[in-house]
């Protein structure tokens, strides 16, 4: 598929689409300038191009400019990285190479590690891309393995494993385990996102109004936790001193958005762009709300040819929903021209396996229009309402898909009913798709 044939998605206004999409293709390909070398044992290659080189790659990012390529050969680096304005860091090389086109990223592992550093394993700057490098063991309160604020970005080739972001009672927010984008133009292709953990998007989050591109990638095995912040002071009469006795007061933030969380403030912040294309959302496991993706604000989703599966919406006691996707927005606009703040489309796309200990085994939606064309929502479960999908206050339009083998059943103190879907105040329409087999161990097996 192309993503620049904005015919394609004929919803999306062109002060979007024409932006977001060709930007990112933009910062990938700086003016080369210069290539600098990386090799970490200058003194045993032969090459004298390559030998002369730096030893860290923090090294050549210092000595470079704007439109310099940065080449560097297998191995581990133990460092975390500031990248400058419009250069390139490629990894993969054998440290022989003439031509970047020689290098075997796949075999020829680049690793940067960010153990016992503390730090994001690498801090974006604008117009410039890294590809062929493994980021792993960051640890920092946002973007364990890259922060992206305010940058066009692109990451291509790239395996991002292992990060953590925490944080402790002073730190509201703690966002992005894997990579996170705020404000930013960001493309990534080709690249795993791996294992890692936040509070917020365990392996993406994306906030602000943000414009992003995810292409042929896979974002699996990622989880969010709880976080806990300073909730102030509770203070209470002290009968024996005839005084006030304060206590400090502790706040938990549920763990959100197990894969990727895309958030904004509907009234403060600008609306978001985010475009999944021909990738897969797996594995994801969240303690709180959407286990593969949570969305939630002002903006649009797109996924076309994408796959989210075996992704779980709440682990123990906490309330889960949308095992596959959490959608929420809010009406703007007067009394009687209402709209919603969020449009969502899934095309050619399937949802299977997931699971919500609440409402939604796959899809939670709330106060917002979703599309559903040439897509499969099957063998998903929830403890609560709505099997395959739960929504309330929305538009839905199920388009040349099937619905099959959803289950509701009753293991949530909420209720339970609708196993392939439970409506609740939502505009429905259903063309040319198949319902089938879904269940519920209460009422509507098919609709409620």
């Amino acid at each position: 598929m192309n993503p620049l044939n904005d015919l394609k998605y004929p919803m999306v206004p062109r002060r979007f689409i024409l932006p977001f999409l060709l930007s990112p293709l933009i910062v990938t390909q700086p003016t080369r300038a210069e290539t600098l070398y990386v090799f970490k044992e200058q003194a045993n290659n032969p090459n004298i191009t390559w030998a002369t080189g730096y030893n860290t790659i923090s090294k050549a990012v210092l000595a470079s400019s704007s439109g310099d390529e940065i080449w560097v050969v297998e191995g581990v680096y133990n460092e975390s990285i500031s990248m400058t304005t419009g250069i390139s860091i490629f990894g993969g090389f054998k440290g022989d190479e003439i031509e970047r086109d020689d290098r075997d990223w796949e075999s020829n592992a680049t690793i940067v590690d960010a153990t016992g550093i503390n730090r994001s394993v690498l801090t974006a700057s604008s117009e410039c891309r890294i590809d062929g490098l493994t980021l792993k063991n960051g640890r920092s309160v946002l973007g364990g393995g890259i922060f992206i604020k305010s940058a066009s970005f692109s990451v291509a080739n790239c395996l991002i494993e292992d990060n953590l972001t925490e944080g402790d009672l002073e730190d509201p927010s703690v966002q992005g385990g894997g990579i996170y984008i705020s404000e930013a133009t960001v493309t990534i292709q080709d690249s795993t996102v791996f294992q890692n953990t936040s509070n917020m998007g365990g392996g993406i989050f994306c906030g602000k109004g943000s414009e992003v591109i995810v292409l042929d990638s896979v974002i699996n095995s990622n989880r969010t936790v709880a976080h806990e912040v300073d909730g102030g002071q509770i203070c209470v009469p002290d009968y024996d001193t005839g005084g006030v006795y304060c206590y400090p007061s502790v706040e938990t933030i549920k763990g959100q958005g197990g894969g990727i969380c895309i958030d904004n403030d509907v009234y403060e912040d600008p609306p978001f762009s985010v475009l999944i294309v021909n990738s897969e959302i797996s594995g994801n496991k969240c303690r709180d709300d959407g286990g593969g993706l949570l969305c939630r604000g002002n903006g649009e989703l797109w996924l076309d040819g994408c796959e989210i599966r075996d992704s779980f919406g709440a682990t123990g006691e906490m309330v889960g929903r949308g095992g596959a996707m959490f959608l929420e927005s809010q009406l703007l606009g007067h009394t009687g021209s209402r709209y919603p703040a969020l449009y969502v489309s899934v095309e050619n796309s399937s949802l299977s396996n997931n699971r919500s200990h609440a409402q939604g085994g796959a899809i939670f939606l709330s106060r917002l229009d979703l599309t559903i064309e040439n897509s499969i929502i099957d063998s998903n479960r929830t403890g609560s309402r709505g099997g395959g999908i739960y929504g309330f206050g929305s538009g839905v339009n199920i388009l040349s898909s099937t619905l099959e083998s959803n289950l509701s059943e009753g293991t949530s103190v909420f209720g339970h009913g609708g196993g392939g879907c439970w409506l609740d105040v939502c505009d429905l329409t259903v063309e040319q798709s198949l319902v089938s087999g879904n269940t519920s161990t209460a009422t509507g097996g098919a609709f409620i």
